[in-house]
């Protein structure tokens, strides 16, 4: 019979998994404006958003108007 000579296994921990890298800012980066847009023609501040080169708008919104109360949706 052969003599098989054992070897240490190092206590280095497996690598966990690593996540996706992040796209580079300049990827995902955009510029928006806040708009009022309940009152007014929204067709025209939509097309001057648009002229400005914009990629979103943010709208705010008042929850009353649609909830009076709390459940009962107007």
């Amino acid at each position: 019979m052969e003599a098989v000579e054992a070897t240490a296994v190092p206590d280095t921990p497996t690598p966990a998994a690593t996540l996706p890298a992040v796209p580079p800012a300049e990827e995902v980066f955009g510029y928006g404006i806040a708009v009022h847009g309940v009152v007014g023609d929204a067709d025209y501040t939509m097309g001057q958003v648009r002229n400005l080169g914009l990629g979103w708008v943010k709208q705010q919104v008042r929850w009353a108007p649609f909830e009076g109360n709390p459940g009962q949706m107007d």
